[in-house]
């Protein structure tokens, strides 16, 4: 005896239309999905002279480019990419200048202070770029996240101009959360 099963055709797209929410929940993305994207943008520069100011030699400040997120899953990476512009001169002689990004005020990717060569110039003649900085965090939190880029300033470079976004140009720090 030979049974035959039939079932009726399903229309997928009407059957997606009765579903009570229009996207896939977020707990259904696989890993590697981007569950969600944040970010802040500013045309405030900043420009920094050891020459004037030579506390600043050695030293570790701020910058404009800060963003928050707020994770919704505590195992989600965020990959942080800020995009900027910067001027580096030094009068004739060699710049030198390294970044660290902060999360929520904790350091997370030092520079070497001894010897930062994020930023180099040897001419002493103006030298401009527009740059990027990229990391993959893994912060372990469904609260907010803020994330902070600080230049750090080499010992002995006197006569430093570093200037950050400072000719009309606009900065963006874009946070974008991971499914794992």
């Amino acid at each position: 005896m030979t049974v035959y099963a039939s079932k009726p055709e399903i229309n997928v797209r009407e059957k997606l239309k009765e579903l009570d929410y229009s996207h896939v929940p977020y707990e259904k993305m696989p890993a590697g999905s981007v569950i969600q994207v944040a970010n802040a943008t500013g045309d405030n520069g900043i420009i920094y002279n050891t020459g004037s100011s030579p506390s600043l030699l050695g030293s570790t400040q701020n910058t404009p480019y800060t963003g928050s997120i707020f994770p919704k899953f505590s195992n989600s990476k965020i990959f942080v990419n800020i995009s900027f512009s910067v001027l580096l001169r030094d009068q004739g002689n060699a710049a030198a200048i390294g970044l660290h990004l902060y999360r929520n005020g904790t350091l997370l990717s030092p520079t070497l202070a001894t010897n930062p060569h994020e930023f180099f110039n040897s001419t002493g003649a103006l030298v401009g770029t527009r740059a990027g900085y990229t990391y993959l965090d893994e912060p372990n939190t469904t609260e907010e996240v803020t994330y902070l880029l600080k230049v750090h300033f080499r010992a002995g470079y006197t006569n430093q101009v570093i200037e950050f976004d400072s000719r009309d140009s606009v900065w963006t720090v874009t946070m974008m959360e991971i499914a794992q």
